[in-house]
């Protein structure tokens, strides 16, 4: 397919992409000082963890549901952090 060879577009089709996402995302809550927020991506981090301790790392057909489900989580860590602040600030 072309649409994967395009700059930028072949990471969405890179399972360390996602990876990335996930880490990156727990250490910004994480430097919020938000811990309860980690709990959104649990489920995400089983499934890299599972990816990186099976003989089959970085195969696509695992990293798949973290890969339909990142932009959901990603959206509900990014509105907790938004509902944590407003409650904070009153």
């Amino acid at each position: 397919m072309i649409i994967k060879k395009l700059p930028g577009i072949d990471l969405l089709f890179s399972t360390g992409f996602y990876t990335w996402i996930v880490l990156i995302m727990m250490m910004f809550h994480v430097s919020k000082r938000d811990f309860k927020g980690i709990v959104i991506y649990i489920p995400c981090l089983m499934v890299v963890a599972s990816c990186v301790l099976s003989p089959q790392n970085g195969n696509v057909r695992y990293m798949k549901p973290v890969m339909l489900v990142i932009w959901i989580v990603v959206a509900a860590g990014i509105g907790y952090l938004e509902k944590n602040k407003i409650t904070q600030n009153d």
